[in-house]
């Protein structure tokens, strides 16, 4: 049983509130991020999607997954 003390944190505990909570804010800012990416992108046309290679349906897979293993448009014939 934690027995909690007046005011008291110990300098471990401290550091891992403060740990979680700059993790929080990263993931935060991190999805943020992510979703001002897929409204920039649903803001193109359809041209302009093109043009990059992107076709409108895979807009928020692609925002939100690793790019790498993708494949393009034209690889799918």
């Amino acid at each position: 049983m934690t027995t909690l003390t007046a005011g008291k944190v110990s300098g471990a505990k401290r550091w891992a509130v403060k740990t979680a909570f700059q993790n929080w804010r990263e993931r935060m800012r991190a999805r943020r991020e992510q979703r001002q990416t897929i409204d920039a992108l649903k803001s193109l046309n359809a041209a302009t999607l093109r043009d990059i290679g992107i076709d409108r349906s895979e807009i928020t897979s692609l925002v939100n997954s690793q790019p790498e293993g993708r494949r393009k448009t034209y690889d799918r014939r």
